[in-house]
């Protein structure tokens, strides 16, 4: 059934409007010109933000099904597993130094 301006008032029940913000750094990945970042990466970020209850149903769902893990972690968090990963000895330590003051910074 239509309503006076003619659009499915059955449809527009069902429909609810969020405001998203945007941050500059965001806006630029998502209009293309951020070569630095993937546009996937955001649209993750902004699904976990603004719809959390159906991100992490997916993810509990993809869990269960696919027997696979899913790793959350900070940028700092990331960088130690890499480096644990390709780099051993002094050169690690000198590293993970430098992770630290710049992630400060």
């Amino acid at each position: 059934m239509s309503n006076a301006n003619g659009t499915n008032s059955a449809s527009n029940q069902n429909t609810q409007q969020i405001k998203i913000n945007l941050n500059a750094s965001e806006l630029a990945v998502a209009i293309g010109v951020n070569p630095y970042q993937n546009i996937r990466d955001l649209f993750i970020k902004l699904w976990s933000r603004y719809f959390p209850q159906d991100y992490y149903r997916l993810l509990d769902d993809i869990k269960k099904n696919n027997k696979v893990e899913i790793i959350q972690e900070t940028d700092y968090q990331c960088l130690q597993r890499i480096t644990n990963k390709y780099i051993s000895g002094d050169d690690k330590k000198n590293l993970d130094e430098q992770i630290r003051e710049c992630l400060q910074a």
